[in-house]
This record gives structure tokens, sequence and C-alpha cells, in this order.
């Protein structure tokens, strides 16, 4: 079988799906436009495919696709798992800071609030401490109820969110929540 450009980039465009998930947690739009980018490139590559090749190549191509297709979440959830572990491992003090000071309150908190005002439960310090913790990690925002501590990597508070989830109240998901280390989970 001989190779040709359309083949080379029809194997790009895989790749530049599979490889788009390093961009997911820091910049989540390159990640998107990556992705959109690898799939564009590699479907214009296989109708190509499908119009010059003969019918036992073709089918190899399609099934490197197929199998694209099926490694997509596995490659997914490995990359995105070890870039939470890192995060959480390179700003472990900060983590453990935050966790101490959130936990020690009683209430429900979100920092910063929704509303921009800033909430009394929290002294000058924990705000600088909190504010300073958001600034260092490019964390978006944080959300700490009853049983968990939720920690935005991108999203907005009213809608979908992304992040990671510091379980502090002994309580273990069950469903919905993937394990990362310890008490720290993702959504």
């Amino acid at each position: 079988m001989k190779s040709h450009l359309r083949h080379f980039i029809y194997l790009f465009g895989l790749l530049t799906i599979l490889g788009s998930y390093i961009f997911y947690i820091p910049t989540p739009y390159i990640f998107f436009t990556i992705s959109i980018l690898g799939f564009l490139l590699s479907l214009i590559a296989l109708i190509f495919i499908i119009r010059n090749d003969p019918s036992k190549p073709m089918l190899i191509f399609l099934l490197f696709g197929i199998l694209t297709f099926f490694l997509r979440p596995l490659v997914k959830d490995w990359v995105i798992s070890r870039k939470y572990i890192s995060l959480i491992t390179d700003h472990q003090t900060e983590f453990k800071k935050v966790n101490e000071i959130l936990t020690s309150k009683k209430e429900n908190i979100s920092y910063p609030t929704i509303s921009g005002q800033i909430d009394s439960i929290l002294s000058p310090d924990e705000i600088n401490t909190l504010e300073q913790f958001l600034k260092d990690t490019k964390l978006l925002y944080i959300k700490k109820d009853e049983a968990k501590i939720f920690y935005a990597v991108w999203g907005v508070p009213l809608n979908s969110d992304y992040g990671i989830v510091y379980f502090y109240s002994g309580i273990i998901p069950t469903k919905h929540y993937k394990q990362l280390k310890g008490n720290w989970y993702y959504d």
C-alpha cells in the first residue's frame, strides 16, 4: 500500500484528537479548538481515503478511526487524572492550608462569592490566603458544603463545573466522581 498525504493527515488528525487532552485542564478553549481541528482534519482526509483508496486500505483506516473512538475515553481519563494529581502535588501545602481554613467553618462557603461581596465568615487573612491560592493555582473558584470542597478548574459557578473535589467528612462518593488519590476525586 502506497502512503499518500491523505493517510498522514488522517492519522495526524486522530492523534491530535487524543493529544488534545493535554490542554484540558490549563486551557480548555485550546483543548476544544485542537479537538475540533483534529476531527475536521481526520474527517476530510477520511473522505479522500474513501473516494480514492481500494477497499482493503480504506477498511484499515476506518479501523484506526474506530480504535481512536474507543481509546479516546481511556486516554481522556488517564491524562486528566494525571494533570489533576500533578496540580494537587505541586500545590500540596496550599491545598492543605485552604482545606484547613474551609473545614474550620460550619457554614457552606463559596469563594469568590457569586454576588462579589466578601463573606463575613472569613477573616481578612483567610480571604488573602484564598485569593493568593486561586491566583497561584489558576483555579476559578472554591465551593465548600457539608461533605466536600470543590475546586473549579473551569466552568461557571451556576452552570457546569469541572474540577477536583476533596471529601473531608468521611463520606465516600459512590458514583459520578473518579478517585485521584486519598480523599481527592474529580468530576
